[in-house]
């Protein structure tokens, strides 16, 4: 006879004490009265608001939390960006009202399609990965993150030289980042000791110091995953460390707009090309360099540019000025040339050319942005590129279909991607975390769904039964988790 573990199926949204409502209520009706934008500022928070009880519940892969939060982060620091020069909402873009409006309602639509995923996949939660937690070592897992660590380097060297599977190499390239979030779950889960875990953590953050992007916010981000997913109360303590938490990071990332310019010309070796020319020490070195030496007006141009940097909304507010009064909608002509430049091979098209989204900004905003000859690339974002196309209403059906894919990619692999519940839902915050970015260009996200799919099914046929059996996975197939 076949034994099954029951979940129950229902979401319990994590709880919030009386002092920390009381005290999100007055930040709110502060900010509602001293705000240059106060009916803007409402619907953000209401917007918020839903977000965190609906995609905020206990021992739930708060993934769709991340991605929605961000989106939410980049689409409400335009606000913060008027208020902090004394502007109104569409007073240094005139349009700049209308694409709060929409941007905005876009993510509460996103908000309410995730959370219907969650609720038919709620029982893939903590007190499942909890049971399955104690069948796996995390020995292995730990020199699988240091076997990683050392072989990214040559995928990362492959995918750039291989143009037909470089992404697919990319998202391998992120197994790294599965392995650390699953070894500190099983650490924290089995209650070991905890110097593996930091000393996993301090490489990931060294070695992400010396990347042309800077991607030192990758370990907080996983740990962030982590410590949401674990958290079923919060008090006023532990919004204090998170707020905390939040001034430290974005005390950080002043730091790093305030140097990295300076910093990428001499990775690249003034090359303006996206590449690291320097070794790793010596890029540290620098990078030291520049940090000790920088000035108090430094750290506040690199907190202004944060800032902007941060939020997303210009290039749509230039959009909507263009598109359709000088420019018309596009009916559907750029979502079609997005598809095709996706999923036509360069075997089939040898004429097909590299990405390069700042052509299409230039295009349909008037902006005169960098281009990939440059060395960058400028996105108007994926919410741009339907509004093109499809107007201020039409541009919602394909946001929702999108983000339905990204709903059933996650609904069907954290079931079937192997016998782990546990180790699928690490695997699908890793990867579905890409799609956090309000900013990214429409080939990005499409191209970056098509890719991961192919991933994906490539993993669950060759690599997922290898890691099962090196991570010493006991739990017969019979008594492998299942919904109530």
């Amino acid at each position: 006879m076949q034994t099954q573990i029951n979940i129950s199926t229902r979401l319990h949204p994590v709880e919030f004490s009386p002092g920390v409502w009381i005290l999100g209520s007055l930040f709110v009706m502060y900010r509602l009265v001293t705000s240059l934008n106060p009916l803007e500022e409402l619907y953000a928070y209401l917007v918020l608001g839903m977000i965190i009880r609906l995609l905020w519940n206990r021992g739930v892969p708060p993934v769709f939390l991340f991605i929605s939060s961000i989106h939410w982060l980049q689409i409400y620091m335009f606000l913060v960006w008027n208020n902090f020069y004394g502007w109104r909402v569409n007073t240094y873009y005139s349009t700049g009202g209308d694409a709060f409006w929409l941007s905005m309602t876009g993510v509460g639509l996103m908000t309410l399609i995730f959370h219907q995923i969650l609720k038919k996949t709620a029982w893939a939660n903590a007190d499942t990965f909890n049971k399955e937690s104690f069948h796996f070592s995390s020995v292995p897992v730990f020199w699988a993150y240091i076997f990683l660590t050392v072989f990214n380097g040559v995928l990362f060297q492959w995918a750039v030289t291989i143009p037909s599977i470089g992404q697919i190499l990319f998202w391998m390239i992120d197994l790294r980042e599965v392995m650390l979030l699953f070894y500190a779950w099983l650490v924290m889960v089995k209650k070991e000791p905890k110097w593996g875990l930091i000393f996993l953590c301090l490489i990931h953050f060294v070695l992400s110091l010396t990347s042309y992007f800077g991607g030192y916010k990758s370990v907080f981000i996983l740990l962030a995953l982590l410590i949401a997913m674990r958290i079923r109360y919060v008090n006023l303590f532990r919004m204090v460390a998170v707020i905390m938490g939040l001034a430290f990071f974005l005390f950080l990332s002043s730091i790093w707009l305030s140097v990295r310019n300076e910093y990428r010309i001499f990775l690249n070796r003034g090359t303006k090309m996206q590449v690291v020319k320097v070794s790793r020490q010596e890029s540290l070195q620098q990078l030291y360099l520049l940090v000790s030496h920088i000035t108090p007006h430094q750290l506040y141009k690199g907190f202004e540019n944060m800032i902007y940097r941060i939020q997303y909304l210009q290039y749509f507010s230039l959009a909507m000025q263009r598109v359709p009064n000088m420019i018309p909608y596009q009916q559907g002509n750029l979502t079609l040339s997005n598809l095709e430049f996706v999923l036509v091979p360069r075997i089939l098209d040898p004429d097909k050319p590299t990405l390069d989204a700042s052509r299409k900004t230039i295009r349909y905003t008037g902006a005169q942005v960098a281009t990939a000859q440059e060395g960058t690339s400028i996105s108007m974002g994926y919410f741009v590129d339907f509004y093109i196309d499809f107007g201020s209403i039409g541009m919602f059906f394909p946001l929702i279909l999108f983000w339905l894919l990204i709903g059933w990619s996650y609904q069907y692999f954290v079931r079937h991607l192997s016998f782990s519940v546990t180790l699928n839902a690490m695997v699908m915050m890793i990867f579905l975390k890409r799609f956090y970015l309000f900013e990214t260009d429409a080939i990005g996200m499409i191209g970056g769904l098509y890719t991961m799919l192919i991933t994906l099914v490539l993993l669950r046929w060759f690599l997922m039964p290898v890691l099962m059996r090196l991570f010493s996975y006991k739990l017969p197939h019979a008594k492998r988790v299942q919904p109530a």
